[in-house]
This record gives structure tokens, C-alpha cells and sequence, in this order.
């Protein structure tokens, strides 16, 4: 993550990372801070190791990153063409592609210091598979390999299916062996400090440093070779990958919980939307059900009611009205005599 922000905000037109502007470290760390926990170290006795962990990183990237550029660059003999075919990082910006030739790789000071680079690594006997980590942190961690400075030598000049690196390694390593057989004929098994001893007396000691084993100091110890305290900065490039692995990890975990509580959030939703369209449509059914029994019941009684009056007109008595209604009135409206005849009625049948 380091690298990616590294390459997405730094000008690579500076000779080395201590030459970037702080503005843009600043903008790096800050994405830094979005995306691990570092608040926490601040007030802890971590944090400086902290802090050169992260400009370790940085530097390292931008480092490497340069190499791969200029490595494309060299690819080019005519500048031109160069600079119409950016690396695959500036292909979306070729303008920061373009300013990295014109500022830098045309700069005539920097061409003079490529030469002299150039020169330096022809008179290189021979190189190292060791990569990034020093001996010492190799030793520190006790990686396989690399327990003791003897062997680490041959791990770090040496690969099974390659073999030696070039002839002048592996001639060095004869020498390595038989300055320990010398050195164990007179003290017996080599201790950590006579291994130190064998190293610089095989290969020799520049400055302080003893090719195989690094800086060393004037008279080491067994701790000091092969376990020593580490200061901040060797120990957070050492944990650095531990604390990314360890908020990546968090980070993600954090991240599945939210897609999970997001999920049973949507259904939740889902279901409910289902429920209620699920319920309107049954009301509206047993509302159509209600309606369509109202409707029965309705037809029935008229059905019925158009029965009664039939069977009531039937009746003795209403046979003559018309209207089919029932008359309620009492002697006036056809009440019969003592006679058996109806009032007025039955005088007008005498008479005719």
C-alpha cells in the first residue's frame, strides 16, 4: 500500500526520497493514517521505530521504483521515442512521465553521476542473493541459511539450480572454509566471535565492515553477532509486514462485519417489502371475498322479499289491490259486517 501511494503522489524527479518535498510525505502519511491504527503508537515508546519503519518503506519504494523507470528509460536510445512511450504507471499521465526525462534523466549532473555509478559496478567482484535485509537481521531472526556468517555466505552467493553467482564467489568461499579448518585445528569449535574472526580473516575488513557479516564493532560479543538488540529502526523494518498483515487483517474483519450487518440489513428490507406486499395483497382478496358475499347476501334477501310480497298478494283479501301492499285501515278500508258482506259493497251488488 506504501509502494502504490508512494508512486501516486511522489515527483520522481528528485535524486533520493530526502529530497521530496515534506508536503508530499505528508499527504502519504496521511493516507497512512486512513488506513492503519498508527494513533495508537504515538504516546508508546514504538513510535520512533514507527516513524523510521515508515520512511523506510517510503525511501525503499521510492528507490526501487526509480530503478524500474530508469531501467525503462534505458531501453530507449532516442529521447523522443522515450518519452512517447512512458512506463506502464504514467500511461494515464504521461505529462508526470515526461517531466521525469526533462528534470531529471536529461539533467547533466545526473548523467555524470549514472557514468560514475556505472563504473563503480564493473570493479563489483561479485553480487549477492541476500536482498533487502542485512546480515545481521538474517542472523537476528535465524533464518535458515543464515545462523552463523559462515554459512550465510554461501546461502547469500549460492542457489542450487544457478550454482555459485561467478567463480570469484565461490573461490572466496574455499577460502572461508579453509580459514575455519585452519582456526579449529588450534581452538576447537568456532564460537560465534571466532566465525567473526574467520569471516575478515578469509575476506578482509573495510571500515568496520567484514563482507559476510557487516559493521561490526570493535570487539564483538555472542550477542552482539548473532542476537543483539536491535534499534528501532532495524525492528520496524523487521515487524513492519507483521503490523501491515495485522490492519490489513483488522481492516478486512472490520469490513466483512459491515458487509455482513449490511446484508442482513437488506434482508430484513426484503423480507418486509415481501410481507407487506404480501398482506396488501390479501387484504385486497379478502376484500374482494366480503365484497362479492355482500353482493350474495344482497341478491338473496331481494330475491327473497320479491317471494313474500308474491305469497302476500296471494293472500285472501289482497288479491284486488294492484299495488301488492297490505291494507292496515280497518272497517273503512274492508272490514266485513255481521252479514258477511263488505260495507256499501254488498248493497250495490243487491241492487244490481
Amino acid at each position: 500500500m506504501i509502494s502504490n501511494e508512494v508512486a501516486r503522489v511522489a515527483p520522481f524527479y528528485h535524486r533520493t526520497w530526502q529530497r521530496v518535498p515534506d508536503e508530499t510525505k505528508r499527504d502519504i502519511y496521511t493516507t497512512i493514517y486512513q488506513y492503519f491504527d498508527l494513533v495508537s503508537f504515538e504516546d508508546t515508546s514504538e513510535w520512533p521505530g514507527v516513524q523510521l519503519g515508515i520512511q523506510a518503506e517510503c525511501q525503499r519504494s521510492y528507490k526501487a521504483r526509480k530503478s524500474k523507470y530508469k531501467s525503462h528509460y534505458d531501453t530507449y536510445e532516442d529521447v523522443e521515442r522515450a518519452k512517447n512511450n512512458p512506463s506502464d504507471d504514467f500511461a494515464s499521465e504521461p505529462e508526470r512521465w515526461i517531466e521525469i526525462i526533462d528534470r531529471l534523466y536529461q539533467d547533466p549532473g545526473y548523467i555524470n553521476q549514472c557514468e560514475k555509478n556505472r563504473q563503480n559496478r564493473t570493479k563489483l567482484r561479485y553480487t549477492s542473493y541476500h536482498g533487502t535485509q542485512s546480515y545481521a537481521q538474517k542472523r537476528h531472526m535465524r533464518l535458515p541459511g543464515h545462523t552463523n556468517p559462515i554459512e550465510g555466505f554461501k546461502s547469500s552467493h549460492w542457489k542450487e539450480d544457478t550454482g555459485w553467482v561467478n567463480e570469484t564467489a565461490s573461490l572466496d568461499h574455499e577460502k572461508i572454509l579453509a580459514e575455519a579448518r585452519r582456526m579449529e585445528r588450534d581452538v576447537g569449535d568456532l564460537s560465534p566471535n571466532d566465525q567473526i574472526e574467520c569471516m575478515k580473516n578469509a575476506l578482509g575488513e573495510r571500515r568496520g565492515h567484514i563482507k559476510g557479516v557487516g559493521h561490526v564493532v570493535r570487539k564483538p560479543t555472542p550477542e552482539v553477532s548473532s542476537g543483539r538488540q536491535l534499534n528501532p529502526r532495524e525492528y520496524w523494518q523487521q515487524n513492519i509486514g507483521n503490523v501491515i498483515e495485522e490492519n490489513i487483517a483488522k481492516r478486512v474483519e472490520e469490513q466483512v462485519q459491515r458487509n455482513e450487518q449490511e446484508f442482513h440489513r437488506r434482508v430484513e428490507e426484503q423480507v418486509q417489502r415481501q410481507v407487506n406486499q404480501q398482506l396488501e395483497q390479501l387484504q385486497e382478496e379478502m376484500r374482494q371475498q366480503f365484497n362479492q358475499q355482500l353482493e350474495k347476501i344482497a341478491s338473496t334477501f331481494k330475491r327473497k322479499e320479491q317471494v313474500i310480497n308474491r305469497q302476500f298478494r296471494l293472500l285472501p283479501g289482497n288479491r284486488g289491490d294492484s299495488s301488492g301492499r297490505r291494507d292496515y285501515r280497518g272497517d273503512s278500508s274492508g272490514s266485513r259486517d255481521g252479514s258477511g258482506s263488505r260495507d256499501g259493497s254488498g248493497d250495490d251488488e243487491n241492487d244490481g
